[in-house]
């Protein structure tokens, strides 16, 4: 045996099978921190830490680059030989499969963990009560703020309202949006509404979104990202944290709406193994997703169906306060916000599953989430279900709002469908009676083309008072009215 053999092999000693951990194809090195079971990528620079450390320690060696490589491989192979792990590596939130319990991992040095069971919140900083739920930690996730617990969760509510520049019934719906959000890891397999933040310039969206909503439930120091160009770059970005936030949001191409219904409700992308031809990975799509922009950017009705919508207001200019003052008013008032949310969602997790939604919705867990939170909160049955199914209407309808067919139909039901009247033709007549009423680059080119429009975006001419049935007799027709065919 080579001395180099020796070597490598005299540091993977260092280590054990049951240290490892083997997941989709992946391996990963188990390390029992605080209350938390951490999983290190074998492949990670955190990883060639640990082997750097163990072989100091242990052996009093020092190490190079590429020997740290062949223990990599080494451990690998000892990684194979672990029984494969079936459940889901937590990130940020988990669920004790045991117990049922939520799971939030603080993300601090010494790995608390926030324990969210029987309607309370409890602080967990050591024992192996948790340890069979891993945890994976991105190199950029930040710690959650220590919560404050000593008061009731409405005074945390109480001070959240003047930093969101927005009404009170959608400061009530983004309170139950990031309560759903921290109570419902991944691993439990639900849908997430996309929030989608509306404003213009001076409304402080950045701020919401980076700094509250990011702050509240998966601090990163990548607060915010651009908008990935392919979906592999998307599939990414979900696995490496909890909640994925984009920023100056312009535009969607039909594709990527479908990804993102994908990313909200939960799906899997399957990209070439490195190195491989034939051989397939597949990588989980699943995540809490805020996107932010000026303009109305949601077009495809089903993509507009999984969204929650949370408008601003734009700022009075005397009371608007600087960067540093608001983000040091938000550091002082955020424990107390935090441990406020954390009770609600203790509560609202009590009531859960008891309720029973009076009013449907594309993602009914949400809604569910809402009757939960009506009855703990005290407010009439249904009040914040019907506030959610008329946000998702009011959506879909601003996805087209100034869409030049929009414009046209509009003008083409005030001139041939007054008093319940329904027109009636051919598709390629009533474009050529649309070209005439707006006549835009936006417009559709062909009949063809219209009929597609109309189908993708259904629900959202819908919303916008434009009704319409297709169909096919000797030639293919087209309904239009302004009202709900019966």
């Amino acid at each position: 045996m080579s001395d180099k053999k020796a070597l490598v092999e005299s540091i993977a000693d260092e280590f054990e099978v049951k240290d490892f951990l083997f997941k989709e194809g992946y391996a990963y090195y188990k390390q029992n921190v605080g209350a938390i079971t951490k999983c290190i990528p074998l492949m990670s620079q955190e990883m060639s830490n640990i082997i750097r450390k163990k072989a100091r320690e242990g052996l009093d060696l020092r190490v190079r680059s590429n020997i740290i490589e062949e223990v990599k491989a080494e451990l690998e192979a000892m990684a194979y030989e672990s029984p494969v792990f079936t459940g889901q590596l937590a990130q940020r939130v988990g669920l004790d499969p045991i117990t049922k319990s939520v799971l939030i991992d603080q993300g601090d040095e010494g790995s608390t963990l926030l324990l969210l069971r029987d309607g309370k919140v409890e602080i967990i900083k050591d024992g192996d009560e948790f340890h069979h739920v891993p945890f994976l930690r991105s190199p950029q996730m930040l710690a959650l703020a220590t919560p404050d617990l000593t008061g009731s969760w409405r005074d945390g509510i109480k001070l959240l309202h003047p930093y969101v520049n927005t009404s009170t019934s959608e400061l009530m719906m983004l309170i139950v949006y990031i309560t759903y959000v921290l109570a419902h890891p991944k691993a439990v397999g639900v849908p997430y509404p996309i929030l989608v933040i509306l404003a213009e310039k001076g409304s402080g969206k950045s701020f919401t979104s980076g700094n509250i909503v990011r702050g509240l439930t998966d601090p990163n120091t990548n607060a915010t990202l651009t908008f990935p160009r392919s979906d592999k770059d998307l599939a990414i970005h979900s696995n490496s944290s909890y909640m994925l936030m984009y920023d100056n949001m312009r535009s969607l191409s039909r594709p990527m709406s479908d990804l993102l219904c994908s990313v909200a409700t939960g799906s899997s992308f399957a990209t070439r193994k490195l190195y491989a031809d034939s051989d397939l990975s597949s990588m989980r799509l699943h995540s809490p997703l805020v996107l932010n922009g000026i303009h109305s950017f949601i077009k495809e009705s089903d993509l507009a169906d999984r969204c929650l919508r949370l408008s601003l207001a734009k700022m009075d200019e005397k009371n608007r306060r600087s960067e540093r003052e608001l983000k040091e008013c938000w550091a002082r008032d955020l424990p107390v916000i935090f441990g406020s949310l954390l009770q609600l969602s203790a509560l609202l997790l009590q009531v859960e599953p008891n309720v029973k939604p009076v009013h449907s919705a594309r993602i009914m867990d949400f809604s569910a989430w809402l009757a939960a939170f009506e009855q703990v909160v005290g407010l009439p049955e249904g009040r914040m279900q019907k506030a959610y199914k008329d946000n998702v209407k009011s959506l879909s309808a601003s996805g087209v709002e100034h869409d030049s067919l929009t414009i046209a139909f509009e003008k083409f039901i005030a001139m041939n469908c007054k008093d319940s009247t329904v027109w009636e033709g051919e598709p390629s007549e009533l474009l050529r009676m649309l070209q005439m009423l707006e006549s835009s680059y936006g417009m559709p080119k062909t009949a063809a083309s219209l009929t597609v429009k109309l189908k993708s975006q259904e629900a959202s001419f819908n919303a916008a008072g434009i009704f319409f049935l297709m169909g096919r007799g000797k030639k293919r027709f087209i309904k239009v009215a302004g009202k709900p065919f019966s």
